[in-house]
């Protein structure tokens, strides 16, 4: 199996950890429809106020100064 058969079917599963880097204007509602469609969604940001934002609906962070 190649990797990308892989990813595909961990896609169509939904067990796929997506990692989201900044939550401003484009990556909060991606994070956001990602966690809707049943995804688990880890985010980088720059500032930790947007992390701590993101963590009330069910982002975990990853915080990497």
């Amino acid at each position: 199996m190649s990797a990308t058969h892989g990813l595909a079917e961990k896609i169509q599963n939904k067990s796929a950890l997506v990692g989201v880097i900044g939550l401003g204007i484009m990556g909060a509602p991606m994070a956001r429809d990602l966690l809707q469609a049943g995804f688990e969604v880890v985010a980088w940001n720059r500032s930790p106020a947007r992390l701590d934002a993101g963590q009330n609906t069910g982002i975990g962070d990853q915080w990497a100064p």
